[in-house]
């Protein structure tokens, strides 16, 4: 269905009939769906593959049609990757394992343990996306200092079998050099609303109780995707370095001769350009 409204937008806008270059981007979220639900190696994800294949195809060959493939540059990427479902990665001999369960209860427990010392309140005001966030009211009631507060939770944290890593708020607020992990989550940190602590969980363990997977990590399952240009004026080639998808707004841009915002963070694709 987004691919045939995609194809009636092409039509009934008449994009590409003109010099002024037209954008269109069409997200296929499915593939999303069923990954979580079944798994990236799974029978059904290998038959949607198989299925978009063939369809995005078709969709090449209708904007081949109306508009020609010599005047359209075609991207292709994916915004994360999947973890793969637990149970596989044992088979595959990795440790793994679900903490969903454990998950769902830890706002309890730690303020459980924070209450044996510093007195009944809810510490802890909640946990969610792998970050927490402390009552401030309650703290400043209790009269604890923040420092002493992470001194004791965080050990409470790591006691934890799928928790990898920790980082404060103060960490990813300042000019303190980071580890890789610890840069990914600075990237995505906001002053206001992010939370007190940032967990990483454990590689190959999944925030899901029973059934399917997840993402949102720092490793390469989760963080490498592919990113493709094609048009007749590209020349086919493999890129080895690293490159990230901040780089493909830049390199669009470039390519239509748009002017590119200095704080944009991405980088133009020397390869794509040449």
């Amino acid at each position: 269905m987004t691919i045939d409204l995609s194809e009636l937008i092409i039509k009934e806008e008449q994009l590409g009939r003109d010099r002024h270059p037209d954008m269109l981007m069409v997200g296929i979220s499915m593939t999303d769906g069923v990954g979580h639900r079944f798994g990236p190696f799974s029978q059904e994800s290998m038959d949607l593959f198989l299925r978009l294949d063939m369809k995005l195809g078709e969709f090449f060959d209708f904007i081949d049609k109306e508009v020609g493939l010599e005047n359209t540059l075609i991207v292709l990427t994916s915004d994360h990757g999947s973890a793969p479902m637990p149970e596989h990665s044992t088979a595959q001999g990795h440790t793994a394992g679900r903490f969903g369960k454990r998950y769902r209860i830890m706002k309890s427990v730690i303020n459980t343990r924070l209450a044996e010392k510093w007195g009944e309140g809810e510490y802890i005001e909640k946990i969610a996306n792998g970050s927490l966030f402390y009552d401030f009211d309650i703290l400043a009631e209790k009269k604890v200092n923040l420092r002493d507060l992470n001194q004791d939770v965080i050990p409470i944290l790591l006691e934890e079998e799928w928790v990898e890593k920790v980082y404060t708020r103060e960490q990813l607020s300042s000019d303190e050099p980071l580890d890789y992990d610890g840069q990914l989550l600075k990237n995505q940190f906001h002053p206001k609303w992010s939370g007190d602590l940032f967990l990483i969980n454990k590689e190959y363990y999944v925030l899901r109780s029973s059934v399917g997977t997840t993402h949102g990590t720092p490793y390469d399952y989760d963080t490498h995707v592919p990113i493709i240009f094609s048009h007749s004026n590209i020349r086919s080639k493999k890129v080895e370095r690293n490159v990230a998808t901040v780089d493909v707004a830049p390199t669009i841009a470039r390519l239509v001769r748009a002017e590119i915002p200095t704080e944009v963070n991405g980088q133009v694709l020397s390869e794509v350009i040449k």
